[in-house]
């Protein structure tokens, strides 16, 4: 499914992370801003950590929704690991959405309703 090659986009900087992925702001030649995500480098071995990732961009590849971003490459770096680049959308994360208007369980269903 990826190819080791040279990325389609140059990494800017940070956006975010959890416990086994990060994802980096990325622009193309064109000058497209992408979402890059790649497993942790404590994570880069970690077999079910790529597999995760091989699976979500699997499902990326079959949705479109204006509030899903779509899947733009895939490509495993010679350092073995897996990378997936997606529209970067505007907006925040839901973290920081849950932290500025409250975080009860009718809050996250709001957020998940939009």
């Amino acid at each position: 499914m990826s190819r080791v090659f040279e990325p389609p986009c140059r990494i800017t900087g940070p956006i975010g992370g959890g416990g086994t992925a990060l994802v980096e702001r990325a622009v193309t030649d064109r000058g497209e801003v992408w979402a890059v995500k790649r497993a942790r480098p404590d994570a880069i071995d970690d077999v079910a950590v790529q597999a995760a990732l091989r699976t979500e961009a699997a499902l990326l590849a079959r949705l479109s929704h204006p509030r899903i971003p779509r899947l733009r490459a895939i490509w495993t770096t010679r350092a073995g690991g897996f990378h997936l680049a997606m529209d970067l959308l505007a907006g925040t994360d839901l973290r920081a959405r849950l932290r500025r208007g409250g975080s009860g369980p009718g809050d996250a269903a709001a957020v998940g309703r939009l």
